[in-house]
C-alpha cells in the first residue's frame, strides 16, 4: 500500500523562485489522503476482521480514502481509519473487484440477499462509519451498513447560499454501487440531513439491489441507529424537506426500496418488478385461525416450521374436526382488497384436512407477487395458522378475508363462456365418477354425496377462517397484588378553637400583631367589638389574597386556608381545621398560644384580654398498603388509575420504586396522595385526611390486547416514481403525511399502490398526491399558461382538457367496441379510441355504452385527458374495488375525437374496510406533487 500527501507533492529535485503579478483569485486544491489496499478472500465466505488503517504515528490523523482491490470475496466487520483519537477519518472508498467478487461491511445474513435489519448493526463494533461516499461500480457486488453521524458536519465547508452546488464535495453523501445485486443500509443522522449543504445521492445500478435509506438520531442503548419519528414541529424534518436533497435511484432490477420513518426523498424505482415501502414505522397486525388461543406468543414458536400437528391426533383440537368430507376445493386470499391468485386444496382420499387448507393459504400469500410483500404466512402450534402484516396501518378483520371455493357438479355441456366464468369465479369441476368414488371412500351408499354436501362441509371449514386478531398476553404478573385497605384506618378528629378577647377600646388608629402578624387598626369609635370586629376582618382578607400565609400558634405556624376567624361581640376566633392538624402531625392546639402583641395608637391604648385556647384532636388519615413481588414478564399494571411499566426482570424492590415514583403527589380517587416505599416492594399509600374513608386502590393489568396493527407516527413526503414493471408500493400511514406517486412513461404494467388517500390536500392532513403531470401539459393556445388541472365528476359525458376522468367499467354486461367484444382485461388503447370516436350511446353510464366525448380546444393547440378506467364489477373481481388502467389521450385543435390514446399501465390501490376504492374521492389537489 502507498500514501499520497493531502497537498500534493513537492519535487525534491530543485526549484525555481520568481514571481509574476495576477489578479485572479488564488485557489486551493485539497485531495484526500489516500492509500492503496489489496485483500484477498477475507473472512472465507463470512464476516471477517475489521481493516483499521492508521495515519501519522501519535497524532490525531488518518487516512481519508481507502481505494480498496477485493479479490475472491471481502467480508468486513468494519472499515476505519481511527488514529491515535477518536475521530474516523475515513471519508470516501473507491471500490473495484472484478465483475464476480464482492465487499461486505458489517452484520449481514450469509444468505443469497444478504439482508439484515439497519436496526440489528452494532455500529460501534462494525460497519462504515462517517464514510461518506462509496464508488464501486467496477465491483461485482456489495453489501454494506453504514451510518453517518454529526460528527462529518466538521468537514462541510458551508457556503453562504444555503444551497448545494458541484463544488460542495465534503458535503455530498455519494453512494454508487454495482451493477450486480446489492444490499445498502444507510443511515444519516438528522443534523445532517438538515444541514444546508448535505446532498444525498444513493444509485443502486443494475440488479436485485435492497436499498434502504433512514434518518436517525444518535444510536440506541444496543448502539444500534435510532430510527427517527418525527411529527411536523421538528426543525430538522422541516429544513430537510426545504433543501429536498435525498434522491434514490434503483436502476433497471427487481429492487426494494425502504425509507423507513420520517423523511422525504425523491425515489426513482427504475425498470423491474420492485418494492418500494416509505415510512412503516407504525406497529403490524397479526390473524390468527383455527387456533385454541389468540395469543401469539404461545401460538408462534418457530415462524418457518412446516405444520407442526399430526393429523390423526389433531381432529379434536380446538373442539373441532380438522378432517372435512369434500375435495377439489380451492382457496384465494384477499388482504386490503389485494387478491391471491386461486390456488387447488391438496386432499386425501377425498377429505381434505386443515393442514392442507393451511398450506395452500400459505402458497397463495407467500408465493403470491403481491401478497407475498404484504403479509407472511405460517404455520403455528397445532394446526393453527398465523398470517402476519408486513406493513404498518390500523387493520379491521374484514380487510383479510380467506375464501375456500367448492367445485360443481359435472357438465358434460358446459360452453366456453360459462367454462371461463367458472375459472373467473374459482370453481373446479368434478369429473362424472368423483362423486361415486368418494362415497367409497366414505363407507356410505352411493348417490349419498352431493355438491350440496360438500357445500356444507366446505361452510364448516371456512368457519374456522373467519379472520380474527391475535393476542399479546401482556399481564405482568399471574397474582395479582392487592391493596391493604384501612392499613391505617381513618378517625375523624375534632376541630381546635382558639379564643382572642379584645377588653381594650381604641379611638385612633394603630397596630396589633396577631400570630406574627400585623394588623392595622383605623377604627376611631372606642368599641371593644369594632376592634374585634376588625381584626377578623383584615384577617380574612389577608386569608382570601393569600390564604398559604401562615398565623403561629405558639412554635407551630398554620396556613390561614386551615383556619376559620370569625368574631363575636368582643372576641375572635381562631378555628383550626382537624384534617389539616391530621395531614401535618399536630395532634390538637392544647397549650399552643397565639402571640398578641399591643399596638400603639392615637388616643386610648389598645389592650388584650384573656386568651382562651380550646383543645382539638387531629384525624387520623387513612393509608393503605401493597407488597409487590418480582414480575413474570414484561407490561404494564395500573395502581390507582395510574400506568406503571415494569420488567420481568425487576425485584420487588425496583417495582416499589417505579410505583412509588409514579404515584407519589398524584390524584387517586379525587385525592392528591403521597406514597412512599420501604425499599422491599412494599408501597404505602398515605390520603389525605379530607377523603375520608377511602376505598381500597384497585390494581389492574391488561390480560391481552388485540394486534391490529397502529398507522406510523412519522411525516412521510416522498416522491416516488416507479417506472415499468410489476411494482408494490405502500405509502406512509402517518397523519401528516403527504407522499407523491409520480407516473412517467407507457405500458408501465401493473403497479400495486398500498395506502393511498384521496382527498383534499394540505400541509400535514395525510392526504396523498398522483403525479400525472408527464402526461397534463396543455397550456392555453393565447397565453401559453398551463391550464389548471382538474377531475372530472365520475362517468362524465364531456371530459375536460388537461384532467383526470374516472370512467366505470361493467364486466357484467354485454359491451362491444367497434363490434369487438371486450373485458376489461383485454381493453386497449386501441378500443378506448374507437368508443371515444365512435357514436355508441346507451342510459347506463358504463364504459362501452357511454358516448365520451372529448372538449374541443382551440385551433392549433394540443388537448391532453388521463383517463382511469375503473374495473368496478368484474366478476371474480368483487373483493377488489381498487383495479384502474390509465390511459393518455390527446385531441388537436377542434375536434372532440382522439388523435392518440395510449396506455399508461394498469394501477391497483385496493379496499378499504368500508368496501371502497382507496382512489374515491379523487380531487384536483391530489394531482400535484411535493406537499412537504
Amino acid at each position: 500500500m502507498g500514501y499520497s500527501n493531502r497537498d500534493g507533492i513537492i519535487d525534491q529535485s530543485g526549484f525555481t523562485l520568481f514571481a509574476q503579478m495576477s489578479d485572479s483569485e488564488a485557489q486551493t486544491i485539497t485531495k484526500l489522503i489516500t492509500t492503496n489496499v489489496e485483500l484477498d478472500n477475507i473472512g472465507y465466505g463470512s464476516q471477517g476482521a475489521t481493516l483499521d488503517i492508521g495515519g501519522q504515528s501519535n497524532s490525531d490523523k488518518g487516512v481519508e480514502e481507502f481505494k480498496i482491490t477485493a479479490k475472491n470475496g471481502v467480508w468486513l466487520t468494519a472499515a476505519v481509519s481511527q488514529g491515535a483519537g477518536e475521530n474516523n477519518h475515513l471519508e470516501r472508498i473507491e471500490l473495484q473487484t472484478g465483475s464476480n467478487g464482492y465487499f461486505r461491511v458489517g452484520t449481514q445474513k450469509n444468505d443469497p440477499n444478504h439482508v439484515v435489519a439497519l436496526v440489528d448493526q452494532d455500529f460501534t463494533k462494525g460497519g462504515l462509519v462517517d464514510v461518506q461516499q462509496v464508488e464501486a461500480s467496477n465491483a461485482g457486488s456489495v453489501a454494506i451498513n453504514s451510518w453517518v453521524s454529526d460528527a462529518v458536519l466538521s468537514r462541510y465547508d458551508l457556503k453562504d447560499t444555503g444551497l448545494f452546488t458541484t463544488d460542495d464535495t465534503d458535503a455530498l453523501i455519494d453512494y454508487n454501487l454495482t451493477s450486480g445485486n446489492d444490499v445498502l443500509n444507510l443511515a444519516i443522522d438528522t443534523d445532517v440531513l438538515e444541514a444546508v449543504d448535505t446532498k444525498v445521492a444513493v444509485k443502486s445500478g443494475d440488479g436485485n439491489d435492497v436499498v434502504t435509506v433512514m434518518a436517525s438520531n444518535g444510536l440506541t442503548g444496543d448502539k444500534a441507529v435510532a430510527l427517527q419519528v418525527n411529527t411536523a414541529a421538528a426543525g430538522w424534518l422541516v429544513n430537510q424537506q426545504l433543501l429536498d436533497n435525498i434522491t434514490i435511484d434503483a436502476g433497471a432490477g427487481n429492487d426494494w426500496v425502504l425509507t423507513p420513518g420520517a423523511g422525504a426523498a425523491i425515489i426513482n424505482a427504475g425498470a423491474g418488478n420492485d418494492v418500494v415501502r416509505v415510512d412503516n414505522a407504525g406497529d403490524r397486525g397479526v390473524f390468527v385461525f383455527n387456533n385454541a388461543t389468540t395469543d401469539i406468543q404461545k401460538l408462534v414458536t418457530n415462524q418457518d416450521i412446516v405444520s407442526n400437528s399430526d393429523d390423526a391426533l389433531s381432529n379434536g383440537a380446538n373442539d373441532t374436526a380438522q378432517t372435512y368430507n369434500f375435495f377439489k376445493a380451492q382457496v384465494q386470499v384477499s388482504f386490503k382488497g389485494f387478491e391471491s391468485k386461486f390456488v387447488t386444496i391438496d386432499s386425501t382420499n377425498y377429505q381434505t384436512t386443515t393442514k392442507q387448507i393451511n398450506q395452500a393459504i400459505k402458497k397463495a400469500v407467500n408465493e403470491d407477487a403481491v401478497l407475498s410483500k404484504l403479509m407472511f404466512a405460517h404455520d403455528n402450534e397445532g394446526n393453527a395458522l398465523g398470517l402476519e402484516s408486513l406493513i404498518d396501518g390500523l387493520l379491521a378483520t374484514n380487510e383479510l378475508v380467506i375464501d375456500i371455493i367448492p367445485p360443481v357438479a359435472f357438465d358434460a355441456n358446459e360452453t366456453a363462456a360459462a367454462k371461463a366464468a367458472r375459472e373467473k369465479a374459482g370453481n373446479l369441476m368434478l369429473t362424472t365418477d368423483d362423486l361415486t368414488k368418494a362415497d367409497a371412500a366414505y363407507k356410505q351408499a352411493t348417490g349419498t354425496l352431493n355438491t350440496g354436501a360438500i357445500d356444507t362441509a366446505v361452510t364448516n371449514a371456512e368457519g374456522l377462517y373467519a379472520s380474527e386478531f391475535g393476542t399479546i398476553n401482556s399481564a405482568p404478573y399471574t397474582t395479582l397484588p392487592t391493596a391493604t385497605n384501612d392499613a391505617t384506618a381513618y378517625v375523624a378528629g375534632t376541630n381546635g378553637v382558639v379564643t382572642l378577647t379584645v377588653s381594650a377600646e381604641t379611638t385612633g388608629a394603630g397596630t396589633v400583631t396577631v400570630g406574627g402578624r400585623t394588623i392595622s387598626l383605623d377604627d376611631l369609635t372606642a368599641d371593644v367589638n369594632n376592634t374585634a370586629a376588625e381584626i377578623a376582618a383584615e384577617l380574612n382578607l389577608l386569608k382570601t389574597n393569600s390564604p398559604t400565609t401562615t398565623l403561629a400558634f405558639g412554635a407551630t405556624n398554620i396556613p390561614l386556608s386551615a383556619i376559620t376567624i370569625a368574631n363575636a361581640l368582643a372576641a375572635v376566633t381562631f378555628t383550626v381545621d382537624a384534617n389539616w392538624m391530621g395531614d401535618n402531625s399536630v395532634a390538637n392546639l392544647t397549650g399552643l398560644t397565639p402571640v398578641f402583641a399591643l399596638g400603639t395608637a392615637t388616643g386610648a391604648a389598645v389592650g388584650a384580654g384573656a386568651v382562651v385556647t380550646t383543645p382539638g384532636t387531629a384525624t387520623t388519615p387513612e393509608s393503605q398498603t401493597i407488597t409487590f413481588a418480582s414480575p413474570d414478564k414484561d407490561g404494564t399494571i395500573t395502581v390507582g388509575g395510574i400506568n406503571v411499566a415494569v420488567l420481568a426482570t425487576d425485584t420487588a424492590a425496583q417495582v416499589g420504586d417505579k410505583v412509588q415514583a409514579a404515584l407519589h403527589e398524584q390524584t387517586i380517587g379525587g385525592q392528591v396522595v403521597s406514597v412512599t416505599d420501604n425499599n422491599a416492594g412494599v408501597v404505602t399509600i398515605k390520603f389525605p385526611a379530607v377523603g375520608g374513608d377511602v376505598a381500597a386502590v384497585t390494581v389492574t393489568q391488561v390480560a391481552s390486547t388485540n394486534v391490529t396493527g397502529t398507522a406510523s407516527g412519522a411525516e412521510s413526503d416522498n416522491v416516488i416514481n416507479l417506472g415499468s414493471g410489476q411494482d408494490v408500493l405502500t405509502l406512509g400511514t402517518g397523519a401528516l403525511s403527504n407522499d407523491t406517486v409520480q407516473i412517467t412513461g407507457y405500458d408501465n404494467g401493473v403497479n400495486t399502490i398500498v395506502n393511498f388517500t384521496a382527498g383534499a390536500v394540505a400541509d400535514n392532513n395525510g392526504a396523498d398526491l398522483l403525479d400525472f403531470n408527464a402526461y397534463l401539459t396543455s397550456v392555453n393556445a393565447t397565453t401559453k399558461a398551463p391550464i389548471a388541472k382538474t377531475v372530472s365528476a365520475d362517468n362524465a359525458d364531456v371530459v375536460v382538457d388537461n384532467s383526470v376522468t374516472i370512467i366505470e367499467f361493467n364486466d357484467g354486461t354485454a359491451l362491444e367496441i367497434a363490434d369487438v367484444a371486450v373485458t376489461f382485461d383485454s381493453l386497449t388503447a386501441a378500443n378506448v379510441k374507437a368508443m371515444i370516436n365512435g357514436t355508441e350511446v346507451g342510459g347506463t353510464h358504463y364504459f362501452g355504452e357511454l358516448d365520451l366525448n372529448l372538449t374541443a380546444g382551440a385551433a392549433n393547440s394540443t388537448s391532453n385527458y388521463v383517463i382511469l378506467v375503473h374495473d368496478n364489477a368484474q366478476v371474480g373481481n368483487e373483493n377488489n374495488e381498487g383495479v384502474y388502467k390509465a390511459f393518455h389521450v390527446t385531441s388537436t385543435g377542434t375536434s372532440t375525437d382522439a388523435a392518440d390514446v395510449k396506455l399508461i399501465g394498469t394501477f391497483d390501490f385496493g379496499e378499504t374496510a368500508a368496501g371502497n376504492s382507496y382512489l374515491d374521492g379523487l380531487v384536483a389537489s391530489n394531482l400535484g406533487q411535493g406537499i412537504a
